[in-house]
């Protein structure tokens, strides 16, 4: 019977194909990348691709301890003989060798302080760069790693030591609440001994609500984020910045209005000259800074603010929030005495009734951040009225006195009006003021009302807001004369 002779023939399957070619690594060469060289000493598993001239040449100019001084070339040769594990010769009673070997294997290769070091030095190294130990430990300290830049390591210095610096700053004296609220307060307060550029000056006439002046010292005293809501005109912002006042506390107003952005608050990169250069330089923006530094923060308009610029800020809503700026992949804690507070129109639900157009409705999420929230109302009528005749000393006499109480009941009854939904503008204490500096000037009630008051309102609700006027001082405004008043 005939043998068949049977030919196998193997095919490739696709996995098992040749690896496609590629072109040499080095810049505009066109051969191909046939022989494989390692990128570094710290890179031995990844390779360029070379060409046969390249790779002769990468090969000649290779040298595995370039960078490193001679004491950490021995180290390296001595961690090599031994294959990267220490040695050291068994000392004592032979009884004791297996518990000394025992007691080799169980601890952590890393507790060797010098190896630990080296191993740092080693994962922090470029090829290309000279870096001793100990200028890597302290880049570890400095939080900062290579590449590095002698700009980037002053500039983080400078940070650490104003850190430090205002670290050391603290409340060193108790307050006396009574003495300078008049409120007996249920807790310690401490302020600053002395007062410094950002500190707000003392009104001295100034009056303080009793239940918003304990909730701003609760805020300062045991770092609690105060929201206070209320109509315009009440001095929500004021309030702040008195009790900042009296306490010797930095205090910083930002009005969020529609303008503010997060790179206003964050900041942003500015093109700088430095030794006849111009480059680039990120530059803090207000909130970073302050962040940084024992200072009351105070956003005005506070559910004005724009959604980017909001979200911005709920990053340091939580008592030991930390900032991050992505800008420059930085994490800043914050200052212990930093503090933080918000005046709004409304309680984060928005303009329902369309007297504060702009505002806007705040995340619940956020608004649960705010560990106080408390509202300030117009304070009463004899209060007002010697506010503002300290104000305006030119009317402190007894026909002066007579007028600025007129003024203040006819500012009551627009705030009555305002809030029964008769009337859409309201007489704050500020407009009061400016009504009674605008009549010194003008020497003429009735226009000088006109002028800072009347002509702001709807022309539906002048007829009703003369009616006021009528009711406060006695006569009709079409019959109103001019009231001269001397000292």
């Amino acid at each position: 019977m005939a043998k068949f002779k049977y030919e196998i023939v193997k095919n490739n399957l696709s996995w098992e194909s040749k690896k496609p070619a590629c072109l040499c690594d080095y810049d505009l060469c066109t051969d191909l990348g046939e022989y494989k060289a390692p990128k570094s000493r710290l890179q031995l598993n990844e390779y360029y691709l070379f060409c046969l001239k390249h790779v002769t040449a990468y090969n000649k100019s290779w040298d595995f301890y370039k960078g490193l001084n001679v004491d950490q070339i021995e180290l390296s040769i001595r961690k090599d003989a031994v294959w990267d594990r220490p040695s050291w010769p068994l000392k004592g009673n032979p009884n004791n060798i297996i518990s000394q070997i025992k007691e080799f294997f169980n601890n952590d290769y890393s507790l060797f302080e010098k190896e630990k070091d080296f191993q740092n030095f080693l994962k922090n190294k470029t090829i290309e760069e000279k870096l001793n130990i100990e200028e890597c430990k302290s880049l570890k300290i400095l939080e900062l790693s290579l590449p590095i830049s002698l700009e980037k390591i002053k500039k983080k210095y400078m940070i650490e030591k104003k850190q430090n610096t205002d670290s050391t700053l603290m409340p060193n004296v108790e307050i006396n609440t009574k003495q300078l609220f008049g409120i007996d307060c249920p807790f310690k307060v401490s302020g600053f001994d002395k007062p410094n550029d950002y500190v707000p000056p003392i009104d001295k006439n100034y009056k303080f609500d009793p239940e918003t002046t304990t909730a701003i010292l609760a805020g300062f005293s045991g770092n609690k984020k105060v929201l206070i809501s209320g109509y315009h005109g009440t001095g929500k912002s004021t309030h702040i910045e008195q009790v900042a006042a009296r306490l010797n506390w930095p205090c910083i107003r930002i009005n969020l209005d529609s303008h503010i952005s997060r790179i206003d608050l964050i900041g942003k990169d500015v093109i700088v000259l430095k030794d006849g250069k111009q480059i680039t330089e990120f530059q803090e923006g207000i909130l970073p800074w302050a962040y940084q530094h024992p200072i009351a923060l105070v956003f005005d308009e506070y559910d004005a603010g724009r959604p980017d610029v909001m979200f911005v800020i709920q990053r340091i809503l939580e008592s030991e929030g930390r900032l991050t700026l992505l800008d420059q992949s930085r994490i800043i804690n914050p200052n212990k005495y930093f503090r933080l507070f918000a005046t709004a129109n409304t309680i984060g639900l928005g303009d329902t009734s369309g007297l504060y157009h702009g505002t806007q409705q705040i995340n619940q999420g956020q608004m649960d951040r705010w560990n106080i929230v408390t509202s300030l109302n117009y304070l009463k009528n004899e209060e007002e009225e010697k506010i503002i005749l300290s104000k305006v000393n030119d009317l402190n006499n007894i026909e002066g006195k007579e007028i600025i109480k007129n003024m203040v009941a006819t500012a009551d009854l627009t705030r009555s009006g305002f809030i029964n939904g008769d009337i859409s503008t309201v007489m704050s204490p500020r407009t009061v003021i400016i009504w009674a500096e605008n009549y010194l000037l003008f020497n003429d009630l009735e226009y000088s009302f006109k002028l800072s008051f009347l002509n702001r309102c709807d022309e539906l609700e002048r007829s009703i807001v003369h009616e006021y006027y009528q009711r406060a001082f006695g006569i009709d405004m079409s019959d109103a004369k001019v009231i001269n008043v001397r000292e």
